[in-house]
């Protein structure tokens, strides 16, 4: 479930936006994506990271200052920079649906769970989360097959300049975790 103090800052960034009359997309990946996908992650995620950037100023500025006053780090929302499968999609939430200003859309659990195949991989040093998050999705009874393991391999390499032996480790610490 998505934290109150997020939600209630979101409200906030929402009615901001309709004073000044802008639309805002979030295209949601990470931890909270996980949670609106009620898959049970075992840990609280404070931040809003996103597939898109926001590059308006006084939006970032707004969002900033939103997070302050709600005791948020500034970065609550953020751009990773972090790629997503080409051809993702994409879906709304029912949480969303009384905004005006900010579309927000979670990436497709399909796809998340290749971003957090990727993540594993890139995030060495913590990669026992990312870890949970893949055990948490087969708990939630998500698949995690042979085949998801490799597509995600495959997004690796079409994403970055790997290193093998890595790929390797990945290989086989994932494989623990596919369903037959």
């Amino acid at each position: 479930m998505i934290h109150k103090i997020l939600l209630k800052a979101l409200v906030e960034l929402d009615d901001w936006l309709l004073k000044k009359n802008l639309q805002l997309r979030l295209d949601v990946i990470g931890g909270i994506a996980l949670h609106l996908h009620e898959i049970d992650i075992q840990r609280a995620t404070m931040d809003i990271d996103l597939a898109n950037e926001i590059t308006n100023t006084d939006v970032l500025h707004q969002i900033r200052e939103i997070g302050r006053s709600h005791g948020l780090d500034e970065t609550w929302i953020e751009f990773p920079n972090v790629p997503v499968p080409f051809g993702s999609t994409y879906e709304s939430h029912r949480m969303f649906d009384g905004f005006s200003q900010i579309e927000v859309r979670l990436l497709a659990l399909e796809f998340l769970i290749l971003t957090k195949i990727a993540a594993y991989y890139d995030r060495k040093h913590i990669q026992a989360t990312d870890a949970a998050d893949i055990e948490a999705i087969v708990n939630a009874g998500g698949i995690f097959t042979t085949e998801v393991l490799e597509q995600g391999i495959g997004f690796i390499r079409s994403t970055r300049r790997v290193d093998e032996r890595r790929i390797s480790e990945v290989r086989d610490d994932l494989a623990l975790l596919c369903q037959s």
